[in-house]
């Protein structure tokens, strides 16, 4: 299985949540199952190296490219560039804590893992909405809950 690890974080980064999407590919890379791991991220602080100061290697990977990053309203570009990269790449499974990005590969009928760590308020209405859609219309999603609120 191959599978595709997207992230809106910038990776590397000593930030908690880039460190925990670091410890997942790590994991996700030591199952027998899967043959091929990318992290598809943000640039993150380019005096860290992931191999050296996180002991994480293994999977290859890619970011963003710079004109995506600048972007004011990147977070909408970030599910049609990673669907783009997934065709691209041939992937069987996509591993995403983006709600963005998992509404547009559901709605695709790609396989998708939606890690979410809290429900999205009613007062941010595209989250909300895209969250609603995604738990009333699973084509192809797993949601994966690692918060006990839930």
């Amino acid at each position: 299985m191959t599978v595709l690890y997207v992230s809106e974080t910038p990776v590397p980064s000593t930030q908690a949540n880039s460190l925990q999407i670091l410890k997942m590919c790590h994991y996700l890379n030591l199952n027998e199952e899967v043959e091929r791991l990318t992290l598809l991220s943000f640039k993150g602080q380019s005096d860290l190296d992931l191999k050296r100061d996180f002991n994480a290697s293994g999977f290859a990977h890619f970011t963003f490219p710079a004109w995506i990053q600048k972007f004011r309203y990147r977070l909408f570009l970030i599910p049609f560039y990673s669907l783009f990269f997934f065709w691209k790449s041939k992937y069987d499974l996509v591993f995403t804590r983006s709600i963005h990005v998992a509404a547009l590969l559901n709605f695709m009928g790609i396989k998708v893992i939606y890690e979410i760590h809290k429900m999205p308020v009613p007062e941010r209405r595209i989250n909300y909405s895209l969250h609603r859609y995604i738990a009333r219309k699973p084509k192809k999603a797993t949601i994966v809950s690692t918060n006990t609120n839930i």
